[in-house]
Formats: structure tokens, sequence, C-alpha cells
């Protein structure tokens, strides 16, 4: 189970995080144009979602196991503008796969049934338009917990990893929709390196195509 105090420590640097970038923020006043479009400026509030390949990796075992597939993945961004493009934001991430294959070493012992793996991440982070095409660059870092859930004989068992170093990485395309709202697409890849019981440690990568929506 996460630390509380670490877990304390994560929402109060969060908080910190949102209330600089809201204190920052340019003013609603500001021309919201410039020479060819549409400027960011204010709140930011951004939800991606969508599908990829996602794979964990138990090692201090031999040989490791490894539980892989495709599945889920997501973003939810909040912040403001702090300068002219740049907004700095709080970012909760994750990515999940439904009945993973498993293998262990080399050999395929096929799909884990009423299996379910999840990645989740608390971080903060930024995000960087480049205009006026509206394309963004956008990477977290913060605390990761690794879970996974599977059912035998109508109980369900949970095995959750400590918390350890998660990230998300994304880059976006996005098109205006109105003078405060953006749909797009975006690729994502999450990274994790989790600590386990004794020396054993989890290591989780996702990569995927997401589609987004912005409130800026």
């Amino acid at each position: 189970m996460p630390r509380p105090s670490l877990v304390r420590a994560v929402v109060m640097l969060l908080a910190l995080v949102a209330a600089m970038a809201l204190a920052g923020a340019p003013s609603p006043a500001r021309a919201d144009w410039d020479a060819r479009g549409f400027r960011h400026n204010g709140l930011l509030i951004r939800l991606s979602v969508g599908a990829g390949f996602n794979t964990a990796t138990l090692h201090g075992t031999d040989p490791s196991t490894t539980l892989s597939g495709v599945g889920g993945m997501a973003s939810f961004a909040f912040g403001g503008i702090i300068a002219d493009n740049l907004a700095l934001n709080a970012d909760l991430f994750a990515m999940t796969v439904f009945e993973p294959k498993v293998s262990v070493g080399d050999a395929d012992l096929g799909d884990a049934k009423d299996t379910t793996l999840t990645i989740g991440g608390l971080g903060v982070g930024a995000t960087y338009y480049i205009m006026p095409i509206n394309m963004y660059f956008a990477a977290s870092v913060g605390v990761a917990t690794g879970t996974v859930r599977t059912k035998r004989g109508g109980v369900t068992i949970e095995g959750e990893s400590d918390p350890g170093f998660g990230a998300s990485f994304m880059i976006g395309k996005e098109w205006w929709v109105g003078r405060q709202w953006g749909l797009g697409v975006a690729a994502q890849a999450i990274l994790a390196s989790l600590p386990d019981k004794d020396d054993e440690r989890v290591t989780a990568f996702g990569i995927g195509i997401l589609f987004s929506a912005t409130y800026n």
C-alpha cells in the first residue's frame, strides 16, 4: 500500500503546482488572437483517452515474468499557462491491460483469464505548444504504483507494488473548435519502475494513440 506520508507530500506538491500555475496565468483580458489564430492563456484542463500496447515485467525472479497486451491509456492534466505557449500542470496518468498474455522467460503461458493489470501515476509536468499549428509536447514525472487483480473461484485476489517512479510523455496535435476548446489526437508513452517485495522490481512500459479534449 502507498505510504501515507509520501501520498500527502505528492498531494501537497500538486496543489502547490496548480496554485502557482493559476497565479501566474495571463489575465483573461489579454488578447485571445494572434496574427493567425488563437493564443493559449489562462486555465488548462486536458483529458486524453485511448489505447495502446502495455507491458510490465517482474524482475528479481529467474526467469522474469512479463504481463503484456493491448489495453487502455489515459491522462488528465490540470494547470495553467505561465508563459507564452508554456503550461505548468499536474498530471494523472494510467495504463491497463485486461487478461494480459503471461510469459515466463521465453515460455508463453497464454492469457491470464479474469485478470487486470493497472499502472497508475500522479505527477507534475509541463506542456509546450508550437503555434500557430497548435502542436504540443507534454511531459510529467511523479509517483506510480502497479496493481494486479484476478478472480479465482469467485474470489478477487489483488496484489499491489510499493510506490515508485512514473513518467508520462505526450506529443499531440489539436484543432480549435471554439474560443477555448481544442480537440485532437496524441501519442503517449508511460514508463514506471516500481519496487516490490524483497529485492524484486516491476518495470512497465506503454505506448499508444489517444484522443484529446482541451479547455484553455
